[in-house]
């Protein structure tokens, strides 16, 4: 049995109703406006950037002026004291040299500051502080007066000495 001719495929050409015609402009605009929106980007790009330089070099100087203030509570006890004292440090380490001090334990990150580009004796007097603040901080270990004040004596020559363009690094 032979399938009726109403069935059977029949392959017609394909004509376009309309010949084609070239674009009508708007080319220049669009180019223009890309253009125009990539320089947006590499400006806000870099406004970033300096702006991040800038809140970098000024982490020092805020780091000494919470040391100030800190100096200037002489009714806060020892937990406190050694809590806000090794935050400072910490936050100085970790902006000033990279190190990751504010997300770990005391024992995970003092390894890491045998990078330091410090004096030995600088560097071994640091992992004391943080050492010694320790029970300080969750034991409420006694310190006294004058060996707060030793530690925040030490803080600030630190943090002086390590600043940006202290020894000329910038």
């Amino acid at each position: 049995m032979t399938p009726p001719a109403a069935h059977a495929a029949v392959a017609l050409p394909l004509r376009d109703i309309k010949p084609l015609q070239p674009y009508g402009g708007g080319s220049a605009l669009w180019l223009g406006a890309a253009a125009a929106a990539a320089l947006a980007a590499a400006f806000a790009i870099a406004a970033l950037v300096r702006l991040r330089r800038r809140v970098r070099r000024a982490r020092p100087a805020t780091a000494l002026e919470r040391l100030d203030a800190l100096a200037g509570e002489p009714v806060l006890g020892d937990q406190p004291f050694y809590f806000a004292l090794t935050a400072i440090l910490r936050g100085h380490l970790e902006h000033r040299f990279g190190l990751c001090c504010l997300e770990r334990s005391t024992e995970e990150f003092l390894p890491s500051l045998g990078r330091l580009p410090v004096d030995e004796e600088v560097r071994s007097r640091l992992v004391r502080l943080f050492l010694d603040a320790e029970p300080r901080k969750y034991a409420r270990a006694h310190a006294g007066l004058e060996l707060r004040r030793d530690d925040l004596r030490f803080a600030r020559d630190f943090l002086r000495a390590t600043a940006p363009g202290a020894d000329g690094s910038g």
